[in-house]
């Protein structure tokens, strides 16, 4: 048979004319080759299906080790407080949105480039142990040098909880405002999520409830509960480093040592701090300005996505790349991509997409008076009233100005995708260096776990201490 040679930036793989598709064939295990960094592949593992946005993937090992967060070191007043909040404590601050590790895991640009949180990049020293592992010039980790177009067409972009600290615990949109706390055995009597606490391992993570808000990202750190996902398939969170990785830490620090390699960060906070984990089920919390291993995760977009050759094994990885080209914005709506039969337009920097599509993907039906022009759209909690050719749209309650208006191109009703979304009660999210729109509107968790046990603050001992 007849085969083709498909040639990216990352790798070079044999393709057969007719590939196989990927719809039914990656499972919990499955490692594929995406993207490269540090001029090697990434091999990346399938460590869950069913997570709410779908096939998560990790890497298979540690890529590199760098500071969590670092920031510059502020002034404080009398009594030791920061005296401009914009700016990070020197130690960093591991509250993920804000992290210098986030920002170089989803930026393009090329080093020196790249936009740091608070305007504090990780060209800062601390301390020892590595922590001069700074990374303020390096391309970052999506950049075409790592990743080509088609290869980032493979990862979605979407929306996730994020669990909040104390510190942090008015963002939570969850309903619940005490913050999550392991189960930890403390020194002190009541609740910490400082640095005073014996942390369990993993496998007490199986319960996790608190404080939580949503935040978009296309590639990122596992948090506890995917952490503990990975355990429960595979009975083990360690990971180790490639050759290079190792070699570079160490060449940086006579700290570092083989028994600190496989220590790898996670995006939950702790404090001031992160949450990191080791070994077959370490777990614990340090310095968000330490220098741990980074091991970035995704999730896939299986419906964009093809095997081009590979078996799947970690031996043979499936070598992969997208189906089709997204010429214009790629709209995401609760951890699926929608499939456009005529691409969004972009005008007066807002988008506009056909009906039909984005009314299914927000679970709405619609009618449309071909008469007057009139769209009615409805939802089980939502219905909302437009017109072709008229700036405003009625939800039963207000009457909302629109900065483009509904319009037929070609054969398809175009209508505002953020308003629509919006109305719908939905939150929306514009990455603007992928051309992404992550539209989400989750059901709240109560419980990410199995339902056993419950958190410090739903213990009798902490509701006497502490009342609710």
């Amino acid at each position: 048979m007849k085969k083709i040679i498909l040639i990216t930036l990352s790798v070079i793989c044999l393709a057969l004319m007719n590939p196989v598709y990927a719809d039914d064939e990656i499972y919990i295990g499955t490692y594929i080759q995406l993207g490269r960094y540090n001029d090697e592949p990434i091999i990346w593992r399938c460590i869950d299906v069913d997570d709410e946005n779908g096939i998560l993937m990790l890497s298979d090992k540690i890529l590199c080790y760098k500071p969590y967060d670092v920031g510059e070191k502020g002034e404080y007043n009398e009594f030791g407080f920061l005296i401009d909040k914009t700016k990070h404590r020197e130690i960093g601050d591991g509250f993920w949105e804000e992290s210098n590790i986030r920002a170089w895991l989803n930026a393009k640009e090329t080093g020196g480039n790249i936009i740091w949180p608070s305007g504090s990049p990780p060209s800062s020293v601390w301390g020892n142990g590595g922590n001069n592992l700074t990374y303020e010039n390096e391309d970052g980790f999506i950049s075409p040098g790592n990743f080509t177009e088609s290869e980032l067409d493979v990862i979605k972009s979407v929306s996730q909880w994020q669990i909040l600290t104390a510190k942090n615990k008015d963002l939570s949109t969850n309903g619940i405002k005490q913050v999550f706390e392991t189960n930890a055995l403390y020194y002190g009597n009541g609740q910490s999520d400082g640095y005073n606490a014996q942390y369990p391992d993993v496998e007490a993570l199986s319960h996790i409830e608190g404080a939580m808000y949503r935040l978009a990202d296309t590639i990122f750190l596992p948090d506890v509960r995917q952490i503990y996902k990975l355990w429960s398939n595979f009975g083990t969170v360690e990971a180790f480093p490639t050759e290079k990785a190792f070699n570079d830490a160490a060449s940086y620090s006579t700290e570092f040592e083989e028994r600190k390699a496989n220590r790898y960060c996670l995006r939950t906070q702790s404090g001031s701090g992160i949450k990191y984990v080791y070994g077959e089920k370490g777990y614990d919390a340090h310095l968000a300005a330490c220098a741990y291993g980074i091991r970035p995760a995704f999730y896939l977009n299986e419906k964009n996505m093809q095997i081009l050759s590979g078996s799947g094994i970690e031996s043979d990885p499936y070598c992969v790349d997208r189906k089709f080209a997204q010429e214009s914005s790629a709209v995401f709506v609760n951890g699926e991509q929608i499939g456009f039969k005529q691409e969004p337009i972009t005008e007066n920097d807002r988008i506009i997409v056909p009906l039909n599509e984005i009314f299914e993907a927000l679970g709405a039906e619609t009618s449309y008076d071909e008469g007057d022009g009139v769209i009615v759209a409805t939802n089980a909690e939502q219905t909302v009233v437009m017109q072709v050719g008229n700036p405003e749209m009625g939800n039963g309650v207000d009457v909302i100005s629109l900065d483009v208006t509904p319009r037929i191109i070609g054969e398809r009703i175009y209508v505002p995708l953020r308003a629509i979304s919006e109305s719908f009660g939905c939150e929306v999210t514009y990455i603007d260096n992928l051309n992404r729109v992550v539209i989400d509107k989750p059901k709240l968790p109560m419980d990410f776990g199995e339902g056993i046990g419950c958190e410090d603050w739903q213990q009798p001992w902490y509701k006497k201490l502490y009342g609710d």
